[in-house]
């Protein structure tokens, strides 16, 4: 037996209306989403300031000079994102400030007991600042300063810029905030802005002054969110000599905003709002 099911025009127009209900419905779920993470209070947090010194002392010039660790970091509330963090913060792999200074201060220390250490000329150091420099309700970035000298004829300065999503709790990739294919046209764009800092013409070639393979401009994953630009940060000996420094290159928002997808969007509008 075939049963045959016989639709009246009240019966369809009543589907349209339910299925037309949904998507407002969805809609709706969504902006108020969006909304409630926008108006939500950014993450809470205050800075750990730690330093510790060796007992050993360097003699160059009449003056003395002490190694020391110092660093400065962000303490949020809510552990998870402490945890999150952790890693961006302690770069060798130590788990607190304390571990981090013993680890350096123990290797200066060996370094002077060694008996073929005759003389001191210099003592060491290393100073990290890492500062929140942009926190919304959405993300937040981390800039990571280091700064460090082990001896040789100079010291070492980086700049690790380091981005959360916060509702996810997990670290921001370049990809998470393009939208499909548009890799290639940020490149581009980046390009332009790297070449006007680096006073370069367009035609000029990549291959003698700096380190690009084939003397093909490439990004680079360390990036970040400021108020008005998407910063990438080149550190020395990244693209070029040590002599020839760093290079910083800030794009506007708004000659990429057609690359972002939607939650690299709602990235750049939480920065505006908040």
């Amino acid at each position: 037996m075939v049963i045959q099911w016989v639709h009246s025009p009240i019966y369809i127009c009543s589907l349209i209306f339910i299925w037309a209900c949904g998507i407002e419905n969805n809609d709706k779920s969504a902006t108020a989403e969006n909304n409630r993470l926008f108006l939500e209070d950014t993450l809470q947090y205050s800075y750990v300031d730690f330093k510790e010194v060796s007992p050993y002392f360097a003699l160059f010039n009449d003056t003395i000079d002490t190694t020391f660790y110092a660093i400065r970091y962000p303490q949020l509330d809510i552990q998870k994102y402490n945890d999150l963090l952790k890693s961006y913060i302690f770069i060798e792999g130590e788990n607190t400030p304390q571990e981090a200074a013993s680890n350096f201060i123990m290797g200066y220390n060996e370094f002077v007991e060694d008996e073929a250490t005759r003389q001191l000329h210099f003592a060491w150091y290393r100073k990290i600042e890492c500062l929140i420099a942009t926190n919304t309700p959405l993300f937040f970035s981390m800039k990571n300063k280091l700064s460090e000298y082990t001896g040789g004829a100079h010291g070492n300065n980086y700049v690790f810029w380091t981005n959360f999503d916060v509702v996810k709790a997990k670290k921001i990739e370049l990809a998470d905030v393009l939208a499909k294919n548009k890799q290639e046209e940020l490149t581009k764009i980046a390009e332009h802005y790297f070449r006007e800092v680096e006073s370069i013409q367009d035609t000029a070639s990549l291959d003698s002054s700096y380190f690009f393979e084939g003397g093909k401009f490439k990004l680079n994953d360390n990036f970040g969110f400021t108020e008005k630009h998407l910063v990438m940060y080149y550190n020395e000996y990244e693209i070029k000599p040590y002599s020839e420094g760093t290079t910083e290159i800030r794009i506007p928002y708004e000659k990429i905003h057609g690359l972002l997808n939607i939650r690299g969007k709602q990235y750049i509008e939480s920065i505006k709002i908040n």
